[in-house]
């Protein structure tokens, strides 16, 4: 625990001097301290402390970023470290850039390739238990070339496994080579990528066609065929890869409505490099967030439709359904409908009321119907009291009797900088209501919990949980995880420099 809080010493130190002594140095620096467990699991009362530094280095063409990600739990897992987790080199001449190191890279709309980072999200595996940056890198190089006529850009490297701890030494196995060009015809571009993969033995070249572009200021579109590059992309067989992802928008004076197709086969490519948009609404509603159908990049087809109309007083209106079909051993059918009213009364009210009926054969659950409301009362100055609410019915297959979830949750800000939310959870759903911590076997479950949001000027943040927070999937720029139950308190802290 010393040399722990050493090392975290030393590296606030550094951070500290560095922002003095160079006005192009920046950095940003999150820590996370938890003290309890997930319900049920021994000890009840670990201590465990996360700790995120990224640095970056700008000198006019130069850049050079690092990142120290550092772990201790008090438990006897040997969970802890601390080490360099990325760094980063890159120069820009002109219109062309390279970079060595760990990046991030996206090729085409992810249907081959698509590295990312949810730069607020941690990581906890439940086996492992070991706490990391949400993020999945490339460590190699690339180089990009770009100019009014289109770009250019190849790059390789290992790809990261966010599904196994970054102490494991195998979780970088999968090796990529990759490549794209587009070529821009006025408001349209045509495009082709390519893609060698090689894990664990195994190699798949795949390749895509890119089209994109704008038809009218009120139209434009989107389409990417992905197939095995050994095979004819119109002919393909049952056994080889193909995605297709086609994207279509319209907006007017009042009105837009989008419309999104998707079919993919065997698609989850190695470690899993691809991850190409889900065709779902991800909803920013607690109950909802929770219950977004993750997509199966190996058989899936589907589409996804929205529209917006906005009345003259501001009012809007929102639809969206959403269709997937799989056909694995069986067939499952998930679809959503959903609706969303948002309106102001007087200036002083914002309040948003929606509604989704859905089905998801894949979590056997059946006639899932949840609505509820979001309001916000502005009071004076800077105050403001913001309630959500929501309830789900849903049925499980092979299980009687309907399920229930509700959630309400209550914040007051007494000013742009502090806030205090108090929030509960509630379910008699079968595969949550039992409590693992207690002898009795409970017909229902609270979830409550108390947030205290502190700004400390503006680049600095607290925020303080006390309570028990029911864990299950969340989803963040279109990147769903599993989040971990946990009961106790919890402090974090975010600053910028």
């Amino acid at each position: 625990m010393v040399g722990y809080v050493t090392k975290y010493f030393f590296g606030g130190v550094f951070v500290a001097f560095s922002v003095v002594a160079n006005a192009q140095f920046s950095a940003v620096h999150s820590a996370e301290f938890q003290h309890g467990n997930i319900p049920g699991v021994e000890p009840s009362d670990m201590n465990s402390l996360y700790d995120n530094i990224q640095m970056q280095y700008r000198l006019k063409a130069l850049k050079a970023s690092l990142r120290f990600e550092q772990y201790y739990m008090s438990d006897t897992l040997p969970a802890d470290y601390f080490r360099v987790s990325q760094w980063n080199m890159g120069y820009q001449y002109k219109n062309q850039a390279v970079e060595v190191g760990h990046f991030y890279e996206t090729i085409g709309n992810g249907l081959l390739l698509r590295a990312y980072e949810i730069k607020s999200g941690v990581l906890e595996d439940r086996i492992y238990r070991v706490k990391q940056g949400f993020y999945k890198d490339i460590y190699g190089g690339t180089w990009r070339l770009s100019g009014k006529w289109g770009s250019v850009k190849v790059l390789a490297g290992t790809v990261s496994n966010n599904q196994f701890p970054i102490t494991l030494h195998d979780h970088r196995t999968n090796k990529i080579a990759a490549a794209e060009a587009k070529l821009f015809m006025g408001r349209q571009y045509v495009g082709f990528a390519a893609l060698n993969s090689r894990n664990m033995g195994v190699e798949i070249n795949m390749a895509s066609l890119l089209l994109r572009g704008t038809v009218s200021d009120a139209l434009t579109y989107n389409m990417e065929l992905a197939f095995d590059a050994t095979s004819n992309p119109l002919k393909p067989t049952g056994g080889q890869p193909r995605g297709i992802y086609v994207n279509s928008s319209w907006s007017g004076d009042g009105f837009g409505l989008s419309l999104e197709l998707k079919d993919y086969r065997k698609m989850f490519i190695g470690t899993g490099l691809a991850d190409p948009p889900t065709l779902v609404k991800e909803y920013s509603y607690r109950l909802l967030n929770r219950s977004t159908h993750v997509s199966d990049l190996n058989n899936e087809r589907g589409y996804q439709f929205e529209a917006f109309f906005v009345g003259q007083n501001g009012n809007m209106l929102t639809i969206n359904h959403s269709l997937a079909q799989n056909r694995l051993f069986s067939h499952f059918l998930y679809r959503s409908a959903f609706a969303e009213y948002a309106f102001d009364t007087n200036g002083s009210n914002q309040i948003k009321l929606y509604s989704e009926y859905s089905k998801d054969d894949i979590k056997l659950e059946k006639n899932r119907l949840t609505f509820g409301g979001y309001w916000v009362k502005r009071l004076s100055g800077a105050k403001s009291v913001q309630l959500e609410t929501g309830v789900q019915r849903l049925q499980r297959v092979f299980l009687s009797g309907d399920a229930y979830n509700s959630y309400v949750g209550l914040t007051y800000a007494h000013s742009a900088k502090l806030s205090l939310t108090a929030d509960i959870e509630h379910s008699n759903d079968q595969l949550i209501r039992d409590n693992p911590s207690t002898q009795a076997v409970e017909t229902s479950r609270l979830f409550p919990g108390f947030y205290l949001n502190y700004e400390l000027g503006k680049k600095r943040r607290l925020q303080l949980f006390a309570g028990e927070r029911r864990g299950g999937p969340a989803c963040t720029g279109g990147i769903c995880y599993e989040v971990l139950d946990f009961k106790g308190v919890e402090l974090k802290y975010s600053a910028r420099f």
